[in-house]
């Protein structure tokens, strides 16, 4: 950051100490999520962006990767996806560089219901709350603001619950009231099964607003086998667990130097 942000709930942590909260943070929930939900860490490649067709091809990729590993029905996978798009300006790379957590995960036809997904809802976010107390514990500067539970709402129920808004501000105040809210998505896919899928919002206090912790979905059949997968933001997360203003500060970035040569680091210094 250019300009210093007075700010008392900031975390004002150098460089080397953001890498070494980021690095516990993220070993830390990785351990958790991965045994919550019982997930092999795989090797991914990395992603280049040119449209929206890239984004289906990666899942397409997990899939397939699921049968190349042989899992089983219950079991399932999971990577440290780095994303890049291409149209943007090397002036832009704060926008076009991407860090995830993709998982995805075979499940039985029985379990494709919006039961079996609020469930792995639960074990995902109970992971990021046991890793903001993991946090807390060993750096007291870095007060949990998750609440214990998330809210439940499926994307249509919004607009009854503030009719007098828009609907981004009505999730916005939604957000805000509860802390977390899962918005639920139900729709028929093209051979008319009901699919589910749906999104993790948290409240940000530090920016004031409302950030994606994650998003999960239930697959249409593929080789006679559904599987569950989705995604978690790592930046967001960082960002908020660590009391972050600018996500530069948790993830690599751009900056000119006085040769002009573009240097790609992390944002703190």
């Amino acid at each position: 950051m250019n300009k210093k942000i007075q700010n008392k709930d900031h975390a004002n942590l150098n460089f080397m100490h953001t890498e070494i909260a980021m690095n516990e943070l993220k070993t830390f929930f990785e351990h958790t999520f991965s045994e919550t939900l019982n997930l092999l860490k795989v090797s991914s490649p990395i992603q280049v962006h040119k449209d929206k067709k890239d984004l289906h091809s990666f899942i397409d990729w997990k899939r397939t990767t699921l049968f190349k590993y042989g899992f089983t029905h219950g079991e399932g996978l999971y990577t440290n996806l780095r994303s890049l798009k291409i149209n943007n300006a090397l002036e832009q790379f704060n926008s076009f560089y991407t860090e995830e957590w993709e998982w995805e995960k075979i499940i039985l036809e029985k379990h494709k219901s919006i039961e079996y997904l609020i469930t792995e809802v639960k074990n995902i976010y109970s992971s990021i709350k046991k890793t903001e107390d993991y946090m807390n514990e060993f750096h007291p500067s870095f007060q949990p603001v998750l609440p214990k539970d998330f809210l439940t709402l499926p994307k249509t129920e919004l607009e009854k619950a503030y009719p007098d808004t828009t609907l981004k501000d009505a999730e916005e105040k939604l957000i805000k009231r509860c802390g977390a809210v899962f918005f639920l998505n139900e729709y028929k896919s093209t051979n008319d099964e009901s699919s589910t899928s749906g999104f993790m919002k948290a409240w940000n206090p530090l920016l004031k607003k409302s950030v994606t912790l994650f998003s999960i979905g239930i697959r249409a059949d593929i080789e006679k086998c559904s599987s569950v997968g989705g995604k978690v933001n790592q930046t967001n997360l960082c960002m908020l667990l660590l009391k972050k203003l600018n996500n530069n500060e948790v993830r690599p970035c751009s900056w000119k130097e006085e040769n002009d040569v573009i240097n790609i680091s992390l944002g703190t210094k």
